[in-house]
């Protein structure tokens, strides 16, 4: 369940961003989720591993909302597919990262787009992580969604190399 986590508990770009702006911070990840459902038939998966299912948990007012996603539709083979060429979505196939990713968008637009400024960013490289090998396609269709829906992107994927062996919990990726 989401919760707003203790600062022991903390990991990963929410304790970057508390640490460095001093911000109230709420971690929301889930472990393992997809924008696609492309996680839903594994073993011990539930409803949550969906990102855009996510959303309707959450109450009250955002200043900024930071959305983080595709590295696990990469690592399982999802089809990136198509960007819908409407808003309504009936159209988008959440078989698919694109549709996923787009049902994500209008379910945080939808509920929060008139009080929080609604950013994306994209997973970073992992050279030693051979299922994350080619994620490309997967970023290169994310910022055509967040161009669509007017999202703000931050392309970790071209601009930032982790040292994984360094920064990781296992030596290969985050």
């Amino acid at each position: 369940a989401a919760k707003d986590i203790a600062v022991d508990d903390m990991k990963g770009w929410a304790q970057r961003i508390r640490d460095g702006f001093g911000a109230n911070v709420t971690n929301a990840g889930t472990g393992g989720a997809a924008f696609s459902n492309c996680r839903l038939s594994r073993e011990k998966a539930t409803v949550w591993h969906q990102i855009f299912r996510q959303i309707h948990r959450f109450e009250g007012e955002y200043d900024y909302i930071l959305l983080e996603g595709g590295g696990n539709d990469a690592a399982v083979g999802a089809p990136v597919g198509e960007m819908s060429d409407s808003f309504d979505p009936e159209t988008f196939d959440l078989s698919t990262y694109a549709g996923g990713f787009e049902m994500l968008l209008h379910n945080v637009v939808k509920k929060f787009g008139d009080t929080a400024a609604i950013g994306y960013m994209s997973v970073y490289k992992m050279p030693l992580a051979p299922r994350f090998a080619d994620t490309a396609p997967y970023f290169v269709m994310g910022e055509k969604i967040c161009k669509k829906w007017g999202i703000e992107y931050l392309d970790l994927y071209n601009t930032f190399e982790l040292d994984t062996e360094k920064y990781t919990w296992n030596g290969k990726e985050g």
